[in-house]
């Protein structure tokens, strides 16, 4: 499971993470808390995990970053049609993780007072 390695990685960094799993029956439960970026997992048989990530971006500016396993052209295009930022292929390198989310959160107009 990623969340497994993201987690430590996020939270070495000094990030706060929440994990929510997602399903296409009711809306992630962003409200409540000050949220700057979301990072999906999107595992095989993804065709939910896009659906969300789709309704995610039209509900929040939030900058999403999808998590992908040996993506094929066509699911990293995928991802970005669903309204994605940025990708990271798993398995990942920390580093590159930890670079995507720090440019994707500089150039971010949202602040954790615009939510």
């Amino acid at each position: 499971m990623v969340r497994r390695e993201v987690v430590p990685v996020l939270k070495g960094a000094g990030y706060e993470v929440d994990l929510v799993e997602a399903n296409t029956r009711r809306p992630l439960p962003l409200s409540g808390r000050p949220y700057r970026l979301l990072l999906f997992d999107v595992g095989s048989k993804s065709d939910n995990q896009y659906q969300i990530c789709a309704q995610t971006r039209l509900a929040n500016k939030l900058p999403i970053i999808l998590m992908l396993r040996g993506a094929a052209r066509n699911e990293v295009v995928r991802g970005f049609q669903a309204g994605a930022d940025a990708y990271v292929l798993v398995p990942f390198d920390p580093r590159e993780l930890l670079a995507r989310l720090d440019a994707l959160l500089r150039r971010s107009p949202v602040q954790p007072a615009d939510l």
